[in-house]
């Protein structure tokens, strides 16, 4: 069986590195290939995939309207002659009409445009609450099955001791897209913790790139929080892995989410995650002793949701939360187990 996954980009990105993720694992079993149709696209997060997987670039550039792109994109697919187009930008199928009795859509976030989705052979959503969406909004019936990750990779967190004097380090991993991801939260969180709260000795760190960053870092220095926060631009995937488990806590205050890979990622890694009480994270943190919620309208919750945290670090009160918050979602959020259902759907689809 052959399947062509096909986007518009391939930046780094919670959707592109669960992709990368789910190429590696079909590639074991199936003929897989990833078709990038613009030029927009880091070399980084393609260097990932293994060779098994073959990458195509159709190299457009964004916005043009040269037939040339959408001939190369036909003539690559006819080529290749997929059993299965599996689709991960809502609007690709405008572009794909010969192909439309081939082509699936996952839907990776809550509010996507609904009005070409039925136009697909099948949707999936990565939640429930992005399956709810797709019906409310569009009246569009979707199969669920849930993004994972691979447990493995994830160094995992030792030691839980915290001294009186020690910098409690926060991180978020997100693109510098504050109108969803909620930077902007943040820094006025950490900003009550340490004027109004007095707690002098935390540290976040905000990873990723994207077009909120100046108004973040304009609004870090109105806010007077230079010594309090870092922003460290983007990092691959196996910094992360290497690196997250030297964080007290993961903080996620997104304003919608349709699920959530780095809140897994730091449960896997074992430390805690504060996060919005908004459908996605919370979908993903059901059961999970590790999560601590706040209400999203309330920066003074989310900042003392991170107080207590702290508290309960000094209590001695987190290894066994992390434990078995990582316990919970390795049950639940395995990169195989999502891998291994596409598969399933794929031959149903065919058949």
């Amino acid at each position: 069986m052959k399947v062509c996954h096909i986007s518009f980009s391939f930046l780094i990105g919670g959707i592109e590195n669960m992709l990368v993720d789910i190429l590696e694992e079909q590639s074991q079993h199936i003929e897989t290939t990833l078709i990038v149709i613009n030029k927009n696209y880091d070399e980084k997060i393609l260097n990932r995939i293994s060779n098994r997987v073959k990458i195509i670039l159709i190299d457009r550039p964004e916005g043009s309207k040269n037939p040339y792109y959408l001939a190369k994109l036909w003539l690559t697919l006819f080529r290749i002659n997929p059993a299965v187009i599996h689709c991960h930008t809502p609007n690709i199928i405008d572009i794909l009409s010969p192909f439309k009795s081939k082509c699936i859509y996952t839907s990776h976030t809550t509010g996507v445009p609904v009005e070409n989705l039925h136009k697909y052979k099948r949707l999936f959503s990565i939640s429930i609450a992005v399956q709810d969406d797709l019906m409310v909004r569009g009246g569009l019936t979707s199969e669920m099955i849930y993004n994972g990750i691979d447990f493995s990779l994830f160094k995992t967190k030792k030691n839980y001791t915290t001294q009186p004097d020690e910098q409690f380090k926060l991180v978020q991993v997100s693109r510098l897209l504050h109108e969803q991801k909620g930077q902007d939260i943040s820094l006025e969180a950490i900003s009550v913790l340490v004027n109004n709260l007095g707690v002098k000795n935390v540290h976040l760190d905000i990873i990723g790139d994207g077009p909120s960053e100046e108004y973040l870092k304009n609004l870090c220095e109105n806010l007077k929080l230079q010594p309090y926060v870092s922003f460290l631009g983007p990092k691959d995937r196996s910094w992360i892995y290497e690196h997250l488990v030297n964080y007290h806590a993961l903080v996620q205050p997104s304003r919608f989410e349709g699920f959530g890979i780095t809140v897994i990622e730091a449960v896997a890694t074992g430390i805690p995650v504060i996060s919005s009480n908004i459908e996605g994270p919370l979908e993903v943190l059901e059961n999970v002793n590790s999560a601590y919620i706040f209400d999203i309208n309330s920066v003074n919750e989310f900042a003392s949701q991170i107080k207590q945290v702290i508290t309960d670090y000094q209590h001695h009160e987190m290894e066994d939360r992390c434990l078995q918050g990582l316990k919970v979602t390795r049950d639940k959020f395995k990169v195989t187990d999502t891998a291994n259902n596409y598969l399933k759907a794929y031959k149903q689809l065919i058949q």
